[in-house]
């Protein structure tokens, strides 16, 4: 039996440390947090090496995304008045399973601190943000020799991308 692997995310603190959802937040919260939204599930997409993704965010559960449900195995998650996404974010994970694996992505010292006293795999925030350019580069060279797309489709293809991930400066 396959092992489950759940990523879990200290929201703002990868909007802050993000440079592209940075951007996005100096025009609008709700942008940025759509922004990180989509790309956890590009990254889920072009991966595939995680079942599920959890996104914590500070605030009360009636803040939410205009573009209404997260899509399939992205879970938004914001936290209660008076509750930290710090606390939350191992709240979601629970009993550890030995059937399932976690990593959980965050630049708080204290979040990574008590995440690996649990055993839980960590990875930093400019790690998680750099991962999916890492992996699409290794695609892309492995995928050289397919050229069944015409240059043109490729163009709107990557302007699309470009665009979700806030790349289209």
């Amino acid at each position: 039996m396959k092992k489950c692997r759940t990523l879990i995310i200290d929201g703002y603190n990868a909007i802050h440390r993000i440079p592209r959802f940075r951007r996005t937040l100096e025009q609008n919260l709700e942008a940025s947090r759509d922004a990180l939204i989509q790309y956890c599930l590009a990254w889920k997409s072009q991966r595939g090496d995680f079942t599920d993704f959890y996104v914590v965010f500070d605030g009360n559960s009636s803040v939410g995304s205009s573009n209404g449900r997260p899509p399939l195995g992205i879970h938004t998650i914001y936290t209660r008045t008076g509750e930290s996404a710090d606390n939350r974010i191992f709240d979601v994970i629970g009993e550890p399973d030995k059937d399932h694996s976690y990593v959980v992505v965050s630049d708080d010292g204290e979040v990574k601190q008590r995440a690996e006293a649990l055993q839980f795999e960590t990875m930093s925030v400019k790690e998680f943000g750099g991962k999916l350019k890492q992996q699409r580069h290794l695609q892309n060279r492995e995928n050289d020799s397919n050229k069944d797309l015409s240059p043109r489709q490729q163009k709107q293809i990557n302007d699309e991308l470009k665009h979700l991930w806030g790349l289209d400066e």
